[in-house]
């Protein structure tokens, strides 16, 4: 298994919806017509070989596949036997157990296509009831709502308290009551310059990360500490994206959405 941080071994594409992809090359073909008449009629013969390849190029960059995420989840659980847990969630191991679950998520465009937002969901479901397992805490948050980021990759670095809460740990910096475990701390790589994030679903089974105001989203790690009743068995969750897709330097940036793909949590 990898360890927490570095990329996934390999990704599988999730499929936008039919309805999704009509639309958008509809409202491609109408913007690019316009363009090309306003061109002038004296333009016309010589541009419409261009016109004509940058339609069938453009087409084809649509039917790539976008968002791609890793097939099964990255995941440490945490042992009932973790001596230097605290006292309350030592308390709580009779009847549920943790796991901290790293997700990976890739996304995959051409040269004419950017995605500057992106809305994640994950849908936590198990074999028993649905409201048995929850994100008892996710990370990123939004607690900043603005990052500026002083290079195009940054390593963020995170770290799971003895409360099994995610913090930030500053490069350098020892951070006190951090769990006592090989996962403790973990970097990984977000390739954006600059972003707004919001984020919502602690303590629920529907967990959404929402980037936005950057130039290109290249992916991130949604990464949260699951919370799940003894007798649940299996763990997966139901992807789903929404993201903004910009072709260039066209105005026009139809929202896109994803068919759901499951992820398998547990078991491993």
């Amino acid at each position: 298994m990898k360890k927490f941080g570095e990329k996934f071994e390999r990704y599988e594409p999730i499929e936008m919806e039919l309805e999704s992809v009509q639309n958008m090359e509809r409202e491609f073909q109408k913007e690019e017509e316009r363009e090309y008449e306003e061109k002038g009629y004296q333009y016309k013969s010589l541009r419409e070989k261009e016109y004509k390849e940058s339609r069938a190029e453009l087409k084809a960059e649509l039917n790539k596949p976008v968002i791609e995420v890793a097939p099964t989840a990255n995941v440490h659980q945490i042992s009932p036997d973790q001596e230097d847990v605290s006292d309350y969630i030592k308390k709580t191991f009779t009847w549920f157990n943790y796991y901290v679950v790293e997700l990976g998520l890739n996304v995959m465009v051409g040269r004419k296509l950017k995605v500057p937002e992106l809305l994640f969901k994950a849908a936590l479901t198990c074999d028993k009831n649905e409201t048995d397992v929850v994100a008892y805490d996710i990370a990123p948050k939004d607690e900043t709502k603005y990052t500026k980021l002083l290079s195009g990759n940054v390593k963020i670095t995170l770290g799971v308290t003895t409360l099994l809460k995610f913090v930030p740990v500053p490069l350098g910096e020892v951070v006190p009551d951090l769990l006592k475990a090989d996962i403790n701390p973990w970097e990984f790589e977000w390739g954006m310059s600059r972003y707004m994030i919001d984020a919502a679903g602690e303590k629920s089974n529907n967990v959404y990360w929402k980037i936005y105001e950057t130039d290109m989203v290249q992916g991130f790690n949604p990464t949260m500490i699951i919370k799940a009743k003894k007798n649940v068995s299996t763990i997966s969750a139901g992807v789903r994206c929404v993201y903004e897709l910009k072709a260039g330097w066209r105005d026009f940036s139809p929202k896109i959405e994803s068919r759901e793909k499951e992820v398998i949590i547990w078991p491993v």
